[in-house]
């Protein structure tokens, strides 16, 4: 498997979470290299209260390091 064609560097456009689920919005020029159709996921985490705390503080981290013109335009975790 290519990893090129499954990855895409500052895609996440929005990024925002309540409770166990979560919503994210992905930029339309890479949905192509990511495989997808739809721009929008919807996501519902099927995990303790505690491992979301913690994929919201690694996921804010990852999506706010680099570049600010790569970091989402809305995020809220």
């Amino acid at each position: 498997m290519d990893q090129a064609a499954d990855s895409a560097y500052g895609c996440v456009r929005e990024l925002t979470s309540d409770g166990n689920r979560m919503h994210m919005v992905i930029d339309q020029q890479a949905l192509a290299d990511l495989d997808l159709t739809d721009a929008e996921i919807q996501v519902e985490l099927a995990v303790a209260p505690e491992s979301v705390e913690l994929l919201r503080h690694y996921l804010s981290r990852i999506l706010t390091y680099g570049r600010p013109e790569a970091q989402p335009a809305v995020l809220r975790t």
